[in-house]
């Protein structure tokens, strides 16, 4: 398939329009975009050569059916990069109504062939679609599901796409998901239970004193439970002074 047919100037006499790249573009409502075109792969990367170029922004020959375009006309050609240049990357700012455009995208001379990308930005949503070459032609995006005009096939596909995108960044975020963990007030209590809650300042002052003398270093008892330990050795010792 020929993809390179070149625009029409005098050093191209053999020029064959419709074979360069074609997109279809809907608009449903007054729209200000901006399309680029970049001559970069789908990774990002920048080609070695760098041809000169334009894009167009076209209403077919016959309104609401796309159409491969034949010849450039000023009657059809809505927007465009301008004359043809040898830049990495154009712009084509523009203001479209609603209705159906043929985007062009072609090298100045016929058989200029190399990787491009072209991306639009618009305040509203546009849809897009590949015209030519076919779909069935580009071995990356392959998809024997498209309809005969590929408009709405190329829709369906995005759709497919974005909708197995969100149940993997779901199961992504499940699988990720913490274990159950206790409420802000929650956590704070349970901070306070730990470090001895609502207990009086001469508890805290018994924990400052460390008597056991064992080396042990754990929690120290309470005031109150301080004096019943003092009680049960008092009567242990007065019942080896009765026995004795």
């Amino acid at each position: 398939v020929d993809t390179a047919g070149g625009l029409p100037t005098r050093h191209n006499p053999g020029c064959v329009l419709e074979n360069n790249p074609h997109f279809v573009l809907y608009v449903e409502r007054p729209t200000d975009m901006r399309i680029t075109l970049s001559q970069v792969d789908s990774r990002g990367v920048a080609t070695k050569e760098v041809h000169p170029a334009a894009l167009y922004v076209c209403t077919p020959a016959v309104a609401g059916r796309p159409n491969r375009l034949k010849a450039l006309q000023s009657s059809s050609v809505t927007a465009s990069t301008g004359l043809p240049r040898r830049q990495r990357t154009q712009h084509c700012y523009t203001k479209l109504q609603p209705g159906m455009y043929m985007v062009l995208c072609a090298a100045y001379a016929a058989g200029m062939e190399g990787a491009f990308t072209m991306e639009i930005l618009s305040n509203y949503p546009v849809r897009t679609a590949q015209l030519w070459p076919p779909r069935w032609e580009s071995a990356e995006d392959e998809d024997p599901n498209l309809d005969e005009d590929g408009v709405k096939g190329q829709v369906a596909r995005i759709k497919r796409a974005y909708k197995r995108a969100t149940e993997e960044d779901g199961a992504g975020e499940a699988s990720a998901k913490p274990g159950p963990r206790k409420s802000g007030i929650a956590h704070l209590l349970g901070k306070a239970r730990i470090h001895g809650g609502g207990a009086d300042d001469d508890a805290d002052d018994d924990d400052d004193d460390d008597d056991d003398g064992d080396g042990a270093r754990g929690r120290r008892p309470g005031k109150e439970e301080q004096r019943h330990k003092d009680y049960d050795m008092m009567a242990g010792v007065e019942d080896q002074a009765t026995q004795a």
